[in-house]
């Protein structure tokens, strides 16, 4: 689950994961500054694991910017790019129309 809101100041943000060990829970990290909490909780309980700072868009265009300089590897290969596209448009088509949008090959 993910939820990100523009159109209320005090809404929040956040992602939830849940598997068949655990469930991560992160609140108000939605944004690309360092900020919000992330929480582990598994049958042995909770923790909050300790990650470092970082800036979303340097941790974005680090990789681009290496592959540019032939140096790196990008983080998603071309297949995985029109697939993303692809599924945006769809995921657009459905919310104009209101039906259920078939994609194909994918």
């Amino acid at each position: 689950m993910a939820h990100d809101c523009f159109t209320h100041a005090v809404a929040g943000s956040g992602i939830e994961v849940h598997g068949t060990k655990g469930s991560v829970f992160a609140n108000g990290v939605m944004s690309r500054i360092h900020a919000g909490t992330v929480d582990l909780v598994t049958a042995a309980g909770s923790e909050r694991p300790v990650h470092g700072e970082h800036d979303l868009y340097a941790c974005s265009v680090r990789p681009f910017t290496g592959a540019a300089r032939g140096n790196d590897s990008l983080a998603a290969c071309g297949a995985e790019r029109v697939a993303s596209v692809t599924i945006a448009m769809a995921v657009r088509q459905a919310a104009e129309t209101g039906t259920r949008v078939q994609i194909m090959g994918l």
